[in-house]
């Protein structure tokens, strides 16, 4: 059974993709940014940022800060993130202490060879040995808590939809967690999610979004948890 929400598109021409994002930035069409990016998959979006950068001399991501602001902003930036990237973020403010909690979600819901990347990527941006920054940042049984799970990390559907739950309790949104969960897991397991959400909760995730969430953010999440047209 497929798991995936996102999806490889055929047919797919970066140029053209470039072209109509351009357009779309200069216009500020929210809904027409949110449909070419979530269209496609990270490889696609990746793709995007050659030929925007050569036809237009400007970097896709640093446009998009520039045109947008807030939640939305947010949401598009983390599209364009690479899920290594996105999870280094995440980890390094996780390990200074901003937010403890990430740290926890990354190592429980990330397979090991994605962890590995994850942790060599902030070693070479740090220049230091990530055992090493757990000991001086994390203490006690939390820092044995992530060690532990470092070592016998799998994929948790279940937990990811609780973490959703989680996200929209009490006062306010935490719109930074939705939109790291959702996008990192559309193109892994988000059927899974979806459907451990619907059991857990008795609602389609979409009518979370819809009563929790903003707009246009509102919007390009629902997106993905819909998911593009399959191959």
């Amino acid at each position: 059974m497929a798991t995936a929400k996102i999806h490889f598109k055929p047919y797919f021409d970066e140029v053209l993709a470039a072209e109509a994002l351009e357009k779309a930035l200069r216009n500020k069409e929210k809904l027409k940014v949110l449909e070419i990016l979530v269209s496609v998959n990270n490889t696609q979006r990746q793709m995007i940022r050659t030929p925007y950068k050569t036809r237009y001399g400007k970097d896709l991501e640093e446009e998009i800060k520039k045109v947008f602001s807030g939640d939305f902003e947010d949401f598009l930036v983390a599209l364009l993130q690479t899920p290594t990237k996105l999870d280094v973020t995440e980890l390094n403010r996780a390990v200074k202490g901003v937010e403890k909690f990430d740290a926890f979600k990354i190592f429980a819901t990330s397979n090991g060879a994605h962890i590995q990347k994850v942790i060599e990527e902030v070693e070479r941006q740090s220049g230091k040995d990530f055992q090493k920054i757990v000991d001086k940042e994390l203490s006690g049984d939390f820092k044995n808590l992530i060690l532990s799970l470092i070592e016998t990390s799998s994929n948790k559907p279940r937990f990811l939809a609780n973490s959703i739950h989680l996200a929209t309790k009490g006062m306010g949104t935490r719109d930074k967690d939705l939109i790291r969960i959702l996008v990192a897991r559309s193109e892994n397991d988000l059927v899974l999610i979806e459907h451990e959400f619907q059991v857990l909760f008795g609602k389609p995730l979409t009518q979370l979004i819809k009563e929790e969430c903003k707009t246009e953010y509102r919007d390009g999440l629902t997106m993905l948890v819909k998911g593009n047209s399959r191959p």
